[in-house]
């Protein structure tokens, strides 16, 4: 879990609760590591691959929506704002 939560940059037990929630709704599953007793893996079940495919179309088809009104340039304006943001909070996450 320390792995997941350093990735998600959150807490250890954000992670647990997130995986427990998402297990008990079939959405992913745990599989004891064959290295590590206490550690496993977690992956996401047929279920959990369907819901993937649901929300990147959801927030494709709002990406769409919200940019609607921007031309090229002025989306590649915003995304390089957007990537500028992005690299200053992770400066600041990692002071």
């Amino acid at each position: 879990m320390t792995t997941l939560a350093e990735a998600l940059e959150v807490k250890p037990p954000t992670v647990t609760k997130m995986v427990t929630r998402m297990t008990g709704q079939g959405l992913v599953k745990r599989t004891g590591s064959q290295s590590d007793r206490r550690s496993f893996l977690v992956s996401l079940t047929p279920d959990g691959e369907a819901k993937a495919r649901e929300l990147k179309r959801v927030w494709k088809r709002i990406e769409k929506e919200a940019m609607s009104g921007l031309n090229e340039k002025e989306r590649k304006r915003f995304a390089k704002a957007l990537n500028q943001l992005t690299e200053q909070l992770a400066l600041d996450n990692d002071a």
